[in-house]
């Protein structure tokens, strides 16, 4: 967030929502929000391949779109 508020960078992504109200508002840019969720394949039920391919089917990506 220092870099963004000092201009040494224009764009950051995964700003935590506790710090949106220190970003000084910018009215000629808009902003983007790309959700993203992040599954551990490693442990869980998501070990399982079986359990990201289901969830993959049941992902209505059209919609989404």
């Amino acid at each position: 967030l220092s870099s963004l508020l000092s201009g040494e960078v224009d764009l950051m992504t995964n700003l935590l929502p506790e710090f949106v109200a220190q970003v000084p508002q910018a009215k000629s840019v808009s902003g983007l929000e790309l959700p993203i969720i992040i599954l551990d394949a490693d442990e869980g039920p998501t070990a399982d391949v079986r359990v990201r391919q289901a969830l993959n089917m049941a992902v209505d990506k059209e919609a989404l779109a």
